[in-house]
């Protein structure tokens, strides 16, 4: 942070010490030349000019001199005062369980962005063909302005995500604030079946930070009670009024082969571990590094690349029917010393302070971050055991160190 803002430091600096060698050179030197004294701030004798300050120096007059009578009362009454102050400083905190809490307000930045996401198993050309559905909705919002649609965003790049960049008319030339666009836009965008998003303020500060006033960061040893016990908070927060883009940090990888050698049998029959790898990396997989072919004609030299035909790697059933060469020579059946089974996880596993994470993030809707707080705290302390904790990061976080 210190290195983020230390052009800004130095700013303040040197501006400070131009301001400090102008106050003691300048300054006075100005001030001996177009000042002139007057007592009691009456015009000198012999000279008749209007006086521009005579109104402002009598209402300060006044109110000085009223000042000087409620302080003298004070004074004498000191404890009655004490009493009074003592009083509306205790009401100011009873009054405080009746209003809202908000860290920042909403400011309309005449741009948003939507994060989305299709189910990870949707083609390169499904999944764009969804995103596009979203933007042409957009387009039809006079408001909007215009638009950037990026595909596979991120630090995976995961064709199953992307962003729409939206930039709003200026106020001036809009009747409706950013906050009710945000509102209908969230609205048109539910009727796209499979569709995930989240509406959220652009960034300030960049680096990929979401822009949403609810981050609450659930840890933990297991990963599965982890993942209980995230939805669990997930599916009864997303229920209330108000909380709305309602999403977390788990994300379930791609559907995987796992493939499981006896090595028992595959000893037996003399096949290495090793031959079973790079058979199925070769002929499933595709190896690059096979050999080279060289064509002398053009004086090029071109990488050969092994690989199955396509019928013959459609189905988890077609790595059984591989044959790897054992010690002695013979061909043994894939299906006769591995089982093949279907599978999945995350993709991603987050930890914080070295335990497993999931983060909750949720936008808000007519509803004032401290009373979303309340409600999400609660929930917690009801579906998390005493080994799993949960803590508030960005807006959340601020907002309980500074109240």
């Amino acid at each position: 942070i210190g290195r983020f803002f230390f052009q800004f430091a130095m700013t303040v600096v040197f501006a400070v010490l131009v301001s400090w060698f102008v106050s003691f050179t300048l300054t006075p030197m100005l001030a001996s030349k177009w000042l002139r004294h007057s007592p009691n701030n009456l015009q000198e004798k012999g000279k008749k000019r209007f006086d521009l300050l005579g109104p402002f120096d009598w209402v300060y007059n006044k109110t000085e001199g009223a000042y000087k009578k409620l302080l003298a009362f004070s004074l004498r009454h000191r404890a009655w005062v004490l009493g009074l102050a003592l009083l509306a400083f205790l009401g100011g905190l009873g009054i405080t369980n009746f209003l809202g809490k908000e860290f920042i307000p909403p400011e309309d930045q005449g741009r948003f962005i939507i994060r989305m996401q299709v189910p990870v198993d949707y083609s390169v050309d499904e999944a764009d063909r969804m995103f596009q559905r979203a933007e042409a909705i957009l387009r039809k919002f006079p408001e909007v302005t215009s638009i950037y649609y990026a595909l596979g965003t991120g630090t995976t790049e995961e064709i199953n995500k992307a962003v729409l960049f939206n930039t709003l008319k200026p106020k001036a030339e809009r009747k409706k604030n950013q906050e009710q666009i945000k509102k209908e836009v969230r609205r048109e965008l539910a009727a796209i079946i499979g569709l995930k998003f989240s509406v959220e303020d652009v960034a300030m500060i960049g680096g990929g930070q979401r822009m949403v006033p609810i981050q609450y960061s659930i840890r933990g040893r297991n990963l599965k009670e982890l993942e209980t016990y995230s939805r669990e908070v997930t599916n009864q927060f997303s229920k209330l009024p108000g909380i709305v883009d309602v999403d977390t940090s788990l994300e379930s990888g791609k559907p995987e082969n796992r493939i499981l050698i006896d090595r028992n049998k595959a000893a037996d029959l003399g096949v290495d571990i090793g031959s079973v790898a790079e058979v199925i990396n070769i002929l499933i997989g595709g190896e690059v590094d096979v050999t080279k072919f060289k064509d002398e004609t053009r004086g090029r030299r071109y990488d050969v690349r092994a690989r199955l035909w396509a019928e013959g790697r459609t189905n988890p059933e077609d790595i059984g029917r591989l044959f790897v060469r054992s010690k002695d020579g013979r061909l043994v059946e894939l299906g006769n010393i591995v089982k093949i089974q279907e599978g999945g996880g995350p993709s991603i596993i987050n930890r914080v302070d070295r335990q497993r994470a999931i983060t909750l993030f949720a936008n808000l809707e007519g509803k004032t971050l401290g009373q979303a707080k309340g409600e999400l705290d609660a929930i917690a302390r009801k579906v998390l055991p005493f080994e799993y904790s949960g803590t508030y990061k960005g807006m959340a976080d601020t907002m309980g160190e500074s109240f």
